[in-house]
Order: structure tokens, then C-alpha cells, then sequence
């Protein structure tokens, strides 16, 4: 005598094998995808004077140094700018921004787009 198939085996399994390609596509977005939340700014001066690639996805803190050397930076970049965490540490990082930038980042920073840093002279990259 054979057993008669759940009703919720095919659905049940058409949930999961959905799921699990999100989760292979998810993954493999975040393979890819840049996000450097930044660090300490002694460290990342040899790191910014080294970089000479693109700025893309999230920069924040010290790793907007990198801005002084970047090829150019994608106009969906974001990069998060503010004062580091002593007087001397700030005024190392702000020696790697045009004057302009400098004096965004003292009035106080934020969050800039790439395309929103062509204001300031930087190089947006060119899809």
C-alpha cells in the first residue's frame, strides 16, 4: 500500500529552493560589494598614500583618506566624514581632502554621495 503525498511537500519545497537563491544571490552581492567602515588614522595614512583604485560602495571615517590618491570615486559611493577621535588624529586625516572638503568636514560632516564629492574636485568614476 502506498502513502499518499503530503499536500505541502511541492509547495514546501518550491518555499525553500526560493530561499535558498536569495540567499546564493544575497551572498554573492556582498562578495562584491565594498564596505570599509574606516579605522584608526595613523594605520590608514599608508593605506590612503598606497590606494590609487576606485572608491566604491561605503567608506566611512579614516577610509575617506583614501580620497587623496582614489582613480576617482562611483557616483554611488557613500562616504561618512567627521572630526577623528583627538584634535591631532583630525588634523592628520584632513590633510587628504581639497580645502573645500576640509571645510565641510569642520561645519560639522555628514554623508556624501560620489556624485555629490564633484563639488569639492574630486573625480567621479564613468559607468
Amino acid at each position: 500500500m502506498t502513502r499518499p503525498r503530503a499536500m505541502w511537500a511541492i509547495p514546501a519545497a518550491l518555499i525553500l529552493g526560493a530561499l535558498f537563491w536569495a540567499a546564493v544571490f544575497y551572498a554573492a552581492h556582498l562578495a562584491f560589494a565594498q564596505v570599509d567602515l574606516g579605522g584608526n588614522v595613523y594605520r590608514y595614512m599608508g593605506v590612503a598614500d598606497a590606494w590609487r583604485g576606485p572608491i566604491t560602495g561605503e567608506c566611512d571615517s579614516a577610509c575617506t583618506m583614501k580620497l587623496r590618491h582614489a582613480s576617482c570615486v562611483a557616483p554611488d559611493a557613500t562616504l561618512l566624514f567627521h572630526d577623528a577621535t583627538s584634535p591631532i588624529a583630525t588634523e592628520w586625516m584632513m590633510e587628504y581632502y581639497t580645502p573645500g572638503l576640509r571645510a565641510y568636514v569642520r561645519a560639522g560632516g555628514g554623508t556624501l554621495t560620489g556624485a555629490e564629492l564633484a563639488r569639492f574636485g574630486y573625480r567621479v568614476c564613468v559607468p
